[in-house]
């Protein structure tokens, strides 16, 4: 469960990775969506020793710490302001939920019991070197009505539809939001469906079913929130440009909705759920994006910056002596030398923050594992998350993964589900 779970659990307002083990143990406190292996050890030891079983969780965990890197002598006088030494404990934590799950084309939308296929609790943590833990929680999954798709045929393309009609996810609908309210709060769905593809009938689809189940009227309780991810990277291939317009669309949400904090009377007060068809890979980039907004402003605050600004760039060496005139062999070579020395070193320098490269390092493992869970290969997005630049390389590597899952979904998810 997660760090704010965790301390209401104990009774404890400053407990976190630490917190006292409630007196009948872990396993029967723990949350039952993401405990995988329940029903086995009821099934071996029962009821009464179920407190010294071990809990078993799907997902993903990466823990690392990032300090002020060393500062070269070149750039010390345009450092001055910021202290020597600061480091940051970060840690992510996603928990894959054991209902209504499968393999990609064998587990879609909702159940009866409003169980929702490719559900995740993703838990950003952060504490300063001596400080304490803060937590920001955000959840994704599948369009919450009743829908299916069948494998991709050879053209590549996966047709869907709908298995009922969106009147008749109504009542899924209702259970599904009413224990998302329960549990994190406010709600608001992050729709990264295509506006302009077979897409926008699940977009559709949920309006329609939420229009029946609220009789018309709005739910105070819940939100949508439409951004075509797909139609918005095609105008602007520049991810930053991307990163940005999400960013402004929703960190009015991530302000209101607040955050968890030790020993603080802070509470995350909602969550963002966000969906995209699988609930990979455009899912995982949009929640990287809202946790660097929320991990910059933290840092900045605790008086950080140097680990969230850009790292300078080093001044340029001087340039070479002029050659001889006479000597025009010797002038040409110094001239290509000199240029492919520059564009070298504009390769070399990577002027990401030191936070956001392991960050970075992070979000594109874990896009690797849940994606590798439910489909059976890596995240078609990856090279991108990682920060490198849209390269023939980095586009060869991500239609090798495509190819690869073509053949997992069609071939190999029967006998995996």
């Amino acid at each position: 469960c997660s760090l704010q779970q965790r301390a209401f659990i104990s009774g404890h307002s400053g407990a976190g990775f630490c917190a006292p083990e409630p007196s009948e143990g872990w396993p029967a406190v723990a949350d039952e969506r993401f405990f995988w292996n329940r029903r086995m050890m009821l099934l071996l030891v029962g009821p009464e020793l179920l407190r010294w079983g071990l809990v078993l969780m799907q997902g993903f965990i990466a823990i690392g710490q990032v300090a002020t890197p060393p500062r070269p002598l070149e750039i010390e006088e345009f450092c001055s302001d910021v202290p020597d030494k600061a480091s940051v404990d970060v840690a992510l934590i996603s928990r894959r939920s054991v209902r209504h799950c499968g393999t990609r084309f064998h587990a879609r939308g909702i159940d009866e019991e409003g169980n929702v296929a490719g559900f995740v609790e993703t838990e950003q943590l952060l504490r300063p070197e001596g400080g304490r833990w803060r937590s920001l929680v955000q959840i994704r999954g599948s369009i919450p009505v009743f829908w299916e798709q069948r494998a991709a045929s050879i053209n590549g393309v996966a047709p869907l539809g709908l298995s009922r009609d969106p009147i008749l996810a109504a009542g899924a609908l209702v259970l599904h939001e009413k224990e998302m309210n329960e549990r994190y709060g406010h709600l608001l769905y992050v729709d990264l469906l295509s506006h302009r593809s077979h897409e926008k009938l699940l977009s559709d689809a949920l309006q329609k079913a939420g229009d029946r189940a609220y009789a018309g009227a709005e739910s105070t309780r819940r939100t949508i929130q439409s951004f075509d991810f797909k139609e918005k990277l095609k105008a602007s291939p520049d991810t930053q440009t991307l990163e940005s317009h999400l960013v402004h669309l929703l960190k009015g949400a991530v302000d209101l909705h607040g955050f968890y904090e030790q020993q603080q009377a802070t509470q995350q007060t909602g969550v963002i759920r966000t969906n995209c068809l699988d609930c990979l890979d455009r899912t995982n980039f949009a929640q990287y994006f809202l946790v660097w907004y929320w991990v910059e402003k933290a840092c900045r605050e605790w008086g950080m910056h140097v680990l969230v600004d850009p790292t300078p760039r080093p001044p340029s060496p001087p340039p070479p002596p002029p050659q001889p005139q006479g000597n025009w062999l010797a002038s040409a070579w110094s001239t290509v030398t000199t240029a492919v020395s520059k564009a070298r070193g504009a390769e070399e320098h990577d002027d990401r923050p030191p936070l956001r490269m392991i960050l970075h390092s992070m979000w594109a493992d874990q896009a690797d594992a849940l994606s590798l869970q439910y489909t059976g290969t890596g995240s078609t997005m990856t090279p991108l998350l990682r920060g490198r630049t849209a390269t023939v390389a980095s586009s060869l590597e991500s239609t090798m993964t495509s190819v690869n899952r073509f053949y997992q979904n069609n071939f190999e998810d029967g006998v995996r589900q």
